[in-house]
């Protein structure tokens, strides 16, 4: 009865937010424009029918991140009551972060939206949908198909990848580094990254060499760098889907690469592995301790990728039969 509860609730969620003319810009981020931490502080304990000054922020945050249609507006413009619209945003948010689902803006809810996280938009209805398939799956009804719905991986709208197999990247001259952290480190963490993507799917990825064109740029940038997407102080990094190439992180944030991290810092290595995810064509995962999860915590490292990723990366990229 539980289950089959679960499924409805889904089921009205994805309906509630796609019905509208519900677009996920794929090759655009998301990024907000403001510290979203300071507004949601205020609208902790609000449910349907109440108002707020914060609201049009909120609104503005689940919009970026792919849980409200981007179009969406109140045509009595009361922008900051909290109608039924966006109440099914806040559920599919609380769904899709495995939180209890109940559309009110609880301590839990603000705690997660309040975390550091990426700059990309997550894909809930993608994911969901895909769970929705694996709980069934489990309760036998598609058990045909449930060695193809194991894990929760995600890919961008049209599963871009690359066309070949080796891919190299460069650091952009001339960057800023945050405090902290060196050309010497961040080429590291690329170098890390390189490795692991290497040993688990059949991709070359290295750094390239000189007189060789990069396929990936990347650097350290700060607010407004020029691609259309400022970083606020909540966001990591960002980076766009194949084959485009582009990969940037936030020079504001306290990123460090040794082993153990601060408790105030994230974990560089991580992050790059992360956003070289998006750069190769994963989407973020429902997963929490997988790579692709869209939020951080400081003081924790992640230098390997999850079963979640590894099925994810060999699927866009499988190894050659034997």
């Amino acid at each position: 009865m539980a289950t089959s509860l679960f499924y409805v609730l889904i089921c009205l969620l994805v309906l509630v937010v796609t019905k509208l003319p519900f677009v996920v810009e794929t090759r655009r981020l998301a990024h907000p424009k403001t510290q979203y931490s300071n507004f949601l502080t205020d609208l902790e304990g609000l449910s349907k029918g109440q108002t707020a000054k914060g609201i049009p922020e909120l609104r503005h945050y689940l919009k970026r991140y792919g849980y409200l249609n981007n179009e969406y507006s109140r045509d009595d413009n009361n922008e900051e009551l909290y109608d039924e619209v966006l109440e099914s945003a806040v559920k599919l948010y609380q769904t899709f972060f495995k939180l209890n689902v109940t559309g009110k803006l609880d301590s839990e809810t603000i705690k997660v939206m309040s975390k550091p996280r990426c700059g990309v938009a997550d894909n809930p209805v993608q994911v969901l949908s895909k769970r929705k398939l694996k709980e069934e799956a489990v309760d036998g009804t598609q058990q045909h198909n449930f060695i193809n719905i194991v894990e929760d991986y995600a890919f961008f709208e049209g599963k871009p990848k690359w066309p070949y197999t080796q891919i190299r990247y460069r650091v952009d001259s001339g960057i800023q580094y945050p405090e902290g952290i060196n050309e010497t480190q961040f080429k590291t963490a690329l170098e890390i990254t390189g490795i692991v993507y290497t040993e688990n799917c059949v991709l070359q990825i290295e750094e390239a060499l000189e007189g060789h064109p990069p396929d990936v740029r990347t650097g350290f940038y700060r607010g407004d760098h020029g691609d259309g997407y400022p970083f606020a102080a909540s966001t990591l990094g960002h980076a766009f889907s194949p084959t485009d190439g582009r990969m940037h992180f936030n020079a504001d944030q306290d990123f460090s690469i040794n082993d153990p991290i601060g408790p105030n810092q994230y974990d560089l290595v991580w992050t790059v592995m992360h956003e070289f995810g998006h750069v190769l064509g994963l989407a973020h995962t429902q997963v929490g301790n997988a790579i692709m999860y869209p939020t951080a915590d400081p003081g924790v490292m992640k230098r390997y990728l999850s079963e979640d990723d590894i099925q994810g990366i060999t699927t866009l990229y499988p190894w050659p039969p034997f």
